[in-house]
């Protein structure tokens, strides 16, 4: 009897010791899909806020600051985990920011780089002209389709008649008749690399606008073949050279009239050597006659400039 009374109480020593070191290895750990945590004594995955009643469950054998302390432990880990999530997440959202921002500028930089070398070979090949002048303006449509010049006569022939082109002045200038002619320095300048067409009017007489939308439709056409000077009587930017045109190109019956009209080309003259070749309209006289005229002077461009 005795001994069986021995030996439960040893039993009971034994169990006392195994809770004891029960509470020292219980543990939790926070996975990573969320607010989930392991329970490392019995393997049992749960809710975090079911873990304290789990303790209280399955391990009732253990007193209530063990629980504490196990329950306050797992809760800390799991801070611990999220502010690592967390921390992760903000690097990774800066990252990709950042990344963004650099893929931004660098386009920027690319498409500002491509608009500068096109701009630049744009003007060099429509715009430019030899003086570099401001008030010059060449159209700046595509070059036109000059098969046309293969098969291409002349419609207004050099010489000295109203419908010529002229090197001299003509019959109609009495006081100047087969004098030659001082061409201002711009207009010889643009020549060397195309015909010019020269349209000097006002913003508000009606001849003016009509002529001005006839232009328009031949530069849409022949814009690229020619070198244009658009020069408004009442700008200032225009002075000189409006008074350089009626200086030289005027009409002897109208010599103050807008709009003047002058088409300056290639030709040759009575010695066949090459010169200078013009002719001057006051008024709108339309769009094909207008049209007649560029052809010509591209044509007379083509062959002796």
């Amino acid at each position: 009897m005795g001994s069986k009374r021995g030996r439960k109480k040893e039993e009971q020593k034994s169990q006392k010791s195994q809770k004891s070191s029960k509470t020292k290895t219980i543990k939790s750990e926070n996975l990573d899909d969320g607010d989930w945590t392991i329970c490392l004594e019995c393997g049992t995955r749960l809710k975090s806020k079911n873990f304290s009643s789990h303790l209280e469950r399955i391990h009732q054998d253990l007193s209530k600051i063990e629980r504490k302390k196990i329950t306050r432990d797992a809760k800390s880990v799991k801070l611990k985990r999220d502010r690592r999530a967390k921390n992760r997440m903000e690097k990774e959202y800066i990252r990709k920011k950042r990344r963004k921002e650099d893929i931004i500028f660098i386009s920027v930089i690319i498409i500002i780089f491509v608009s500068v070398i096109s701009g630049y070979f744009y003007y060099e090949k429509y715009l430019r002209t030899e003086d570099g002048g401001s008030e010059s303006v060449i159209n700046g449509n595509p070059p036109s389709n000059n098969n046309w010049l293969d098969s291409y006569s002349p419609r207004y022939d050099i010489g000295s008649t109203d419908d010529d082109w002229w090197v001299n002045y003509p019959n109609k200038y009495s006081d100047k008749v087969g004098t030659s002619v001082n061409h201002p320095d711009w207009v010889r300048t643009a020549l060397k690399g195309k015909m010019v067409l020269i349209f000097t009017h006002s913003t508000d007489c009606n001849p003016c606008i009509t002529q001005e939308e006839d232009v328009n439709k031949i530069l849409k056409k022949y814009g690229s073949d020619l070198t244009y000077y658009n020069l408004i009587t009442s700008s200032d930017e225009d002075q000189d050279k409006v008074r350089d045109i009626y200086g030289v190109y005027y009409d002897p019956e109208y010599p103050n009239s807008i709009p003047l009209t002058v088409f300056v080309t290639s030709g040759k003259d009575s010695s066949g050597n090459v010169a200078v070749g013009w002719h001057s309209y006051v008024g709108a006289f339309g769009e094909d006659v207008l049209e007649s005229w560029i052809k010509d002077g591209i044509y007379y461009f083509e062959q002796n400039g």
